[in-house]
C-alpha cells in the first residue's frame, strides 16, 4: 500500500516527425511547459 501526499499534473507533449537514418521516429516528451514542444519541433524543422 502506498501513501499518496500530492500529486502532480506532467503534459505529454508530442514531438513528431524525427528523421533519422532514414527511419521516422516520433518522440514523446513529459514537460512542465506548454510552449517546450512547439519550440523543439522548430528547431529540428530548422535543423533540416
Amino acid at each position: 500500500c502506498k501513501l499518496v501526499i500530492n500529486n502532480i499534473q506532467v503534459l505529454l507533449g508530442v514531438f513528431g516527425s524525427l528523421l533519422l537514418n532514414v527511419i521516422e521516429f516520433t518522440i514523446l516528451m513529459a514537460i512542465t511547459k506548454k510552449y517546450l514542444v512547439a519550440i523543439t519541433n522548430d528547431c529540428s524543422k530548422a535543423i533540416y
